[in-house]
């Protein structure tokens, strides 16, 4: 059981110890622990002068008191100090003092000033000669402070410093405990940081396998876990992969479309053709009549295969030729053309073209996006039905609709129809190849704008929504400084 997992950890150490985020992390925590190690021991010092200078001032203080007691008790009773008794201070049970003669003191110690001191570690038992073994034995370096007194006499006080050790000696000990514990803490979360990011990124390259291996439906996993960039990173790869599937859906469609559609006209066209070489007696009139036929069914040919390449063009190109385009002029003369037409054909016509709307975009495009949706209204509009144009601003949008009241698209069609090729049965006896408000859709999107489909009861209301200049710059603005920012992020 224990011998799996140690296998494990081992397996995972090794694996981590190789990425970039366990060396880099475990290099900053390791650098952090260092500085907190140094400024412990910075502190540790600090605490160990203060406390050297706190007994030197005790010691000094003291030594003075007693100086003036023994020249006084010297100067009034005449006598001579006390040579080698050890008494300890009233006030201060870890001091003690002695007296003792100048001459039995290596000269070292002995002030050349009889106003000046000598302060020094050393053996208090030592320089006070007690002649008892059991002090020699159990004697401790302490802090000394010799001061001359009366004749030849000197003052011996002590500080026994034992308490203050080992609290200096209790302090280093957490240093290098604190200092060791960081360094063990800084491993082992280097190691969960970089493990955890390694099953993230593992995540996602599984999904990627699956996905080069031909299984577009799958997607990254997330979990509560998971950082928010990480979150941030798959749901951006998640929106890009259904993207990217629905672009293969499309394509699949469009081809299958395409093949269906196209196939029928051109059997029509070998048949003909073929129909015309086998009759060796076929006249002249007959024959430029087959070639009449087949030219028309090159030019549908030709139509479809430029309305493919328009709707291509329109999806992949830049909006770099964008400019102010005045859209109530645009409806203003495309509803004067459909005036006319209306007067001449079978459907009435009428428009409500606000002032001053613009827009940031492409004229021609947008006036074939609008041609597009008259000439189907115009198209699937029965005789004596009625058409209408109108633009007008609401709130920060340009709102431009093309109506009419004939037979309409139901509702669960109404997306379907902007797809390439996709053309409902009751339109099928009608000229066409499915591709206009498809083109429409791609224009529109170009633009940063939405398409409706709309019951006009009866009829069909087809809605352009496009964003004011305003919205549009600021819009522009937000995406560039965003591109921006990713741009010096990966650099």
């Amino acid at each position: 059981m224990i011998r799996p997992v140690i296998s494990k950890f081992l397996n995972d150490l090794t694996r981590v110890a190789k990425t970039t985020a366990f060396r880099y992390s475990l290099l900053f925590t390791i650098a952090f622990s260092i500085l907190t190690g140094i400024s412990m021991v910075m502190i540790y010092q600090t605490a160990a002068q203060e406390i050297a200078e706190q007994v030197d001032a005790r010691l000094y203080t003291e030594s003075s008191r007693l100086k003036r007691e023994i020249e006084y008790r010297h100067n009034v009773e005449f006598g001579q100090p006390s040579v080698g008794v050890t008494e300890r201070v009233a006030t201060e049970p870890a001091m003690s003092y002695c007296v003792a003669r100048l001459d039995k003191l290596d000269a070292d110690l002995i002030p050349q000033d009889k106003n000046r001191f000598v302060m020094l570690n050393s053996n208090f038992s030592d320089l006070c000669d007690f002649h008892r073994e059991s002090v020699r034995k159990n004697a401790d370096i302490m802090r000394i402070i010799i001061t001359p007194v009366v004749d030849d006499y000197a003052l011996i006080l002590s500080y026994d410093t034992r308490s203050q050790r080992r609290l200096l000696v209790s302090m280093l000990n957490i240093v290098y405990l604190v200092t060791g514990l960081l360094l063990i803490v800084s491993f082992i979360g280097s190691f969960l940081i970089a493990r955890n990011i390694i099953n993230s990124i593992a995540r996602i390259s599984h999904t990627a396998r699956l996905i080069v291996d031909g299984d577009f439906s799958e997607r990254i996993r997330t979990s509560s876990n998971d950082s928010d960039e990480l979150n941030q990173l798959a749901g951006n790869l998640n929106h890009m992969l259904d993207r990217i599937e629905n672009l293969i859906t499309s394509q699949r469609q469009v081809t299958n479309n395409i093949a269906h559609d196209l196939r029928s006209p051109l059997n029509r066209l070998r048949n003909r053709m073929e129909v015309a070489l086998m009759d060796k007696n076929v006249s002249c009139d007959e024959l430029r009549d087959v070639i009449g036929q087949s030219v028309d069914d090159a030019e549908n040919l030709l139509k479809t295969f430029n309305a493919l390449l328009n709707i291509a063009q329109v999806e992949s190109r830049a909006r770099d030729d964008f400019a102010e385009t005045d859209v109530s002029q645009i409806c203003t003369d495309l509803a004067e053309l459909y005036e006319v037409m209306s007067e001449e054909g079978e459907h009435s016509f009428s428009s409500d073209i606000a002032h001053g709307l613009s827009v940031m975009g492409n004229r021609q495009l947008l006036a074939q996006a609008i041609i597009n949706l008259l000439d189907n209204a115009v198209k699937y509009t029965p005789e004596g039905g009625h058409i209408t144009l109108n633009a007008a601003r609401n709130d920060k949008q340009i709102v431009i609709s093309v109506s009419d009241n004939g037979m309409g698209i139901p509702d669960g069609k109404r997306e379907e129809v902007l797809k390439r090729f996709v053309r409902l049965d009751s339109a099928r006896s009608t000229p066409g190849n499915g591709l206009g408000l498809s083109l429409v859709s791609a224009v529109i999107a170009l633009h940063g704008g939405t398409i409706n489909l709309l019951d006009n009861q009866p009829g069909l209301r087809i809605e352009l929504w496009l964003p004011t200049i305003e919205r549009y710059t600021r819009r522009h603005k937000k995406s560039s400084v965003l591109a921006s920012k990713n741009g010096k992020k990966k650099t």
